[in-house]
Parts: C-alpha cells; sequence; structure tokens
C-alpha cells in the first residue's frame, strides 16, 4: 500500500516556468487542491506543508507566495494567519472588488446614482421614478451604496 507521500507525489506535474507543483488531482470550487485521508478531506497546500515542513501550529494558515490556488510546491508556501492573508492579499492587488454599475448586482448606474444624489425631490418620488425603495434611495444619498467615482 502506498504512503500518503507516495500518493501525494503522483498528483502534480512540475511548471517549468514557475517551479510550481500543480496539483492535478481533486480540486475545490476556489481551485484549491484536495486529498483525503481515510474519510478525512483534506487541502493538498496543507498536506504539502506537512509533509515537507513539519506540523502546522494551531490557528496559523498555509499561504501561497505564489498566488496560485493548486500549486503544492512547499517552497512557494508559508504560515502566516487570516490577517497574514488578508495584507498578502490587498498588498498584491487581489481584493478589487468592482464598484457601482460596474457590480454584478448594481440596480442603477454611475450617472443614475449622481442624478439620485443631487436631486430635491422627495425619497418616496426617486424610488418610483427609479424603480428601487425608499430605503435604497436613502443608503444612495447617504453613500451607502458607491459608484465608481466614489
Amino acid at each position: 500500500m502506498p504512503t500518503l507521500l507516495q500518493r501525494f507525489q503522483t498528483k502534480y506535474v512540475v511548471d517549468p516556468i514557475s517551479g510550481c507543483w500543480l496539483w492535478t488531482a481533486c480540486r475545490d470550487k476556489q481551485g484549491y487542491g484536495r486529498t483525503s485521508r481515510g474519510y478525512n478531506r483534506l487541502y493538498a497546500h496543507r498536506v504539502s506543508w506537512a509533509l515537507f515542513r513539519g506540523l502546522i501550529p494551531e490557528g496559523l494558515n498555509v499561504l501561497h507566495d505564489c498566488d496560485v490556488c493548486k500549486c503544492v510546491n512547499p517552497d512557494h508556501l508559508f504560515l502566516g494567519t487570516q490577517q497574514d492573508n488578508m495584507i498578502d492579499r490587498d498588498q498584491k492587488g487581489r481584493n478589487r472588488q468592482p464598484k457601482g454599475e460596474n457590480h454584478s448586482r448594481a440596480k442603477v448606474s454611475d450617472t443614475q446614482v449622481a442624478e439620485i444624489r443631487s436631486s430635491s425631490l422627495s425619497r418616496k418620488a426617486l424610488a418610483g421614478l427609479y424603480n428601487l425603495s425608499p430605503g435604497h434611495i436613502y443608503q444612495i444619498r447617504k453613500g451607502v451604496v458607491r459608484c465608481a467615482s466614489d
């Protein structure tokens, strides 16, 4: 029966350019490699860390320096807290959420937001005009609903 390490080594290929070990087996919806040991489902990058670097201290995550979620190369991984992960994400510009009319759930355009903010009409009148609730008009006027220029 093959060991965990032997099984693990058959489930990735090495990218000769980046040096990433790209997981070729099961992945989750976000693209992270998954494997199992018995009935336990495990993240492949965490298994890689444990196999090649040792135990993962309580409360720490295994983070990707290369930002390739299917990479399991232990040289591309580091330990950090969830806060470290968020800081790393922000510093690398991976937290750019669409704003205003570019957001998938936008109900009004940036131009309409500007019109609503500058209008002297009541919330109820604007709600009828733009097919929104008066509460939504209130949020637009208070800046809770942002446009791309905010």
